[in-house]
């Protein structure tokens, strides 16, 4: 969504709330694809006729705001949903930066991932394998 109304050209503000609410309601590592994106945004901003700081603080304003917004309501509803606040972006970040959970896959032997396959395709894993 964000990116087929970037190449229209005339859609940044909602390009920035479509990004934002992938960063925050969605998988927070997809926003990485967003960065070129953003950047393009970013240099049109800085290069268009009404002043050059001021076009890009106004797109940042806005893109703080967004996400406070966006983040506020989804701390809100966990809240009510799970009984306290909690931040799955943070949780996520946290989990897989500094909790170890870098270490979750990949550590099995090799043995668990012949049964593993052979349990979830059955009859269908020698054709997995080729």
């Amino acid at each position: 969504l964000a990116s087929s109304l970037f190449l229209r050209r005339n859609q940044y503000s909602f390009c920035v709330v479509a990004v934002t609410a992938t960063l925050t309601i969605g998988w927070p590592f997809g926003v990485v694809t967003c960065v070129p994106m953003g950047l393009v945004i970013l240099w049109n901003q800085w290069t268009t006729k009404g002043g050059a700081t001021v076009g890009v603080m106004k797109l940042l304003s806005f893109t703080a705001l967004v996400t406070v917004m966006v983040q506020a309501a989804v701390m809100w509803i966990d809240k009510a949903r799970y009984g306290r606040w909690t931040s799955a972006t943070l949780n996520i970040f946290t989990y897989n930066a500094a909790g170890g959970g870098d270490e979750l896959y990949g550590v099995e032997p090799a043995s668990y991932y012949v049964k593993n396959l052979l349990l979830n395709w059955n009859i269908v894993a020698p054709l997995g394998l080729c």
